[in-house]
């Protein structure tokens, strides 16, 4: 679920918690998770690259392995976000 803030004139979108993936089984997360990809890439949250990489793992329901590369992805863009400020 996306959040958007406009206090400031600015649109900010971010992620919030969705309590009700923990009920959904593994092929329901990963439908769940593939709808939001799109908007992830229109956000620019992800590259085009990424985007396949996610889409062809989510399709073949490997959780696991999407779970550890979305870990060092998010890893690696905090690094790359500490690295310009």
């Amino acid at each position: 679920m996306f959040f958007q803030d406009t206090r400031h004139g600015l649109a900010v979108f971010t992620i919030v918690p969705v309590g009700d993936l923990k009920t959904l089984s593994a092929s329901e997360r990963a439908k769940y998770v593939l709808q939001q990809l799109p908007r992830f890439k229109q956000l620019g949250w992800m590259t085009a690259d990424a985007l396949h990489w996610y889409q062809q793992n989510l399709n073949r329901i490997d959780l696991a392995t999407v779970s550890h590369r979305a870990e060092q992805d998010l890893g690696q863009g905090i690094s790359q976000m500490k690295s310009t400020v």
